[in-house]
């Protein structure tokens, strides 16, 4: 029987986050599940928010994002078939590079860590219950694919990291061309702990993006019938895409990894972007807010992990 959170929740919601304009619906989940039942328990490797403080400054974090005008769906009122698999899910915490929910529907993720196993039954039911249909799952024979950035409804950017497979991705990409027109791979250099999917290169504002050039090996552009190498920034500059770079060292500290919040505000962690990179948005006419994380900034975690974009208009 569906529970009653379940049922209040289950309704139609506008999708799609490659739209152009301001981020409106976001699926966020508090680690509050996970603390209580990994309190006894060996968490080695769990998320820095299992931890009082860590709950806590979670709480900001969404207290941030809704001072923007921002709806936080909580991720855990939407399941009610897999409820049983939340508590023994630790990096739920992390909906981010679970699912890309675009204007044709939802794409699931394939999760590479064994922690992050089965993830997909729980966000596949969730957006399910909001009337998002599913339009990709990977089999059971399929290894791991974690995502990729839809820019718009023709093009996506999808980053080779240590968490796609490369036999995986190349069935995606033959998936997704029935559905995109373009679709760029970049391979990386990056150190496997900074493999996401938007590592080096992400999607902020109207036809901008930031990159990181230094961690970009090779680029390669597919097409229906076509394959073929192809140079980013004069692909992007034929697309009208604006690239902004980044430092090898704001890299290290996911500096590509932020939230876009509308076409001229993005969101990160403080003290990622250094201040000639803050110099170069002003001149872009995009605004950093920034939000300051003693906990949730630790183990490598990236300020887009910690949401899935449900909806931007």
């Amino acid at each position: 029987m569906m529970s009653a959170a379940v049922q209040s929740l289950k309704r139609s919601v506008k999708y799609g986050s490659e739209n152009r304009g301001k981020l409106r619906t976001i699926i966020m989940h508090s680690p509050q599940i996970q603390l209580d039942s990994f309190f006894d328990s060996d968490i080695t490797g769990c998320p820095a928010a299992f931890s009082e403080d860590g709950l806590l400054e979670y709480g900001y974090l969404c207290q941030f994002f809704q001072s923007m005008g921002i709806e936080i769906i909580e991720l855990n009122d939407l399941i009610s078939e897999n409820s049983d698999l939340v508590p023994s899910l630790p990096c739920l915490t992390y909906p981010g590079y679970t699912a890309v929910v675009s204007a044709r529907g939802a794409f699931i993720s394939r999760m590479k860590l064994p922690l992050r196993r089965n993830e997909e039954f729980v966000i596949k039911e969730s957006l399910e219950n909001l009337s998002i249909p599913v339009i990709h799952t990977f089999q059971s024979t399929d290894l791991y694919f974690e995502g990729f950035i839809p820019f718009d409804q023709r093009t996506l950017f999808l980053t080779a990291t240590e968490h796609h497979h490369p036999q995986t991705i190349m069935r995606f990409i033959q998936d997704a061309l029935i559905l995109y027109d373009d679709i760029i791979l970049l391979s990386t250099n990056v150190i496997p702990e900074n493999s996401k999917p938007d590592t080096v290169f992400n999607k902020i504002g109207r036809n901008c993006a930031v990159y990181s050039p230094s961690s970009i090996n090779n680029v390669r552009l597919f097409r229906r019938y076509i394959s073929e190498p192809i140079n980013l920034e004069e692909y992007c500059w034929k697309q009208n895409i604006e690239l902004i770079p980044v430092s090898q060292d704001e890299q290290s500290k996911n500096a590509c990894s932020c939230v876009s919040i509308d076409d001229e505000t993005i969101a990160h962690f403080d003290s990622v972007f250094a201040p000639e990179t803050l110099q170069k948005f002003k001149f872009k006419n995009i605004r950093v807010v920034t939000f300051k994380s003693h906990h949730l900034q630790c183990s490598n975690s990236s300020m887009s992990s910690y949401i899935l974009p449900v909806y931007r208009y």
